[in-house]
């Protein structure tokens, strides 16, 4: 998962996407059935574990299958190792920039809309 694959309300909620095909079906239930996840967040010379329970989940409202899940921040660690620095995270180069963008967008409007501000304090 990518940085806009996530909307952060935090330290309330992050509200996060996982698209169709097989193996994101089973990431889905597995999370369904075992709502706990972590998620790693990477900076210069950082690395952070927001471990998180799944709190709700919906099929989104877009032209591909989507599947959202609003998550509730339990904890954080700082990841970072005495004995080690970190180098780099992960880095990816996009194809079809327009087009990856466009999803994107479309992803965040239907979290936003499937998981209102207000949903989150429900």
């Amino acid at each position: 998962m990518s940085a806009p694959e996530a909307l952060a309300q935090l330290p309330e909620v992050i509200r996060i996407r996982l698209s169709g095909g097989p193996d994101t079906k089973d990431r889905c239930a597995i999370l369904i059935r075992n709502p706990r996840t972590s998620l790693l967040f990477t900076g210069p010379e950082s690395l952070f574990e927001v471990r998180c329970v799944a709190t709700a989940h919906k099929k989104l409202p877009t032209a591909k299958p989507l599947t959202g899940f609003l998550l509730k921040p339990v904890d954080v660690r700082d990841k970072r190792a005495p004995y080690a620095t970190l180098l780099s995270g992960i880095q990816f180069a996009l194809h079809n920039t327009l087009e990856i963008e466009a999803q994107w967008k479309e992803a965040q409007r239907a979290l936003l809309r499937t998981f209102p501000v207000s949903y989150a304090y429900s």
